[in-house]
């Protein structure tokens, strides 16, 4: 759980921007399918708890992971899958067209 802060950070911005529900936004295929499943045990456990599926903030997101993957041993399988080093977060602000081809973006 070294890389908590981390993942933590990486999570938040794709959070906070709503680039976390866009497929293939965030990093790569393994980080993302970790990362997507591991959010959904967090907004489930919060819910269970009686708070607001979504952290109000990175610092209450950080709180609530740590949390989760101290008491859900999945979760912490999950998270030990996703890399905050190789977690990227994709964010177009304007028009993008693909004529016939796709977008594909990697760390090389």
């Amino acid at each position: 759980m070294s890389s908590l802060p981390e993942i933590a950070d990486a999570m938040w911005t794709a959070v906070s921007d709503g680039s976390l529900e866009r497929a293939g936004a965030f990093g790569t295929e393994a980080a993302a399918n970790a990362t997507g499943r591991l959010w959904a045990r967090l907004r489930d456990h919060r819910k269970r708890k009686g708070q607001a599926e979504r952290p109000d903030n990175r610092e209450e997101l950080h709180a609530s992971l740590l949390e989760l993957l101290t008491a859900d041993a999945e979760a912490r399988s999950l998270a030990a899958l996703i890399r905050a080093d190789q977690s990227v977060v994709n964010v177009f602000h304007g028009s993008v067209t693909v004529d016939g081809g796709t977008i594909g973006i990697h760390n090389g």
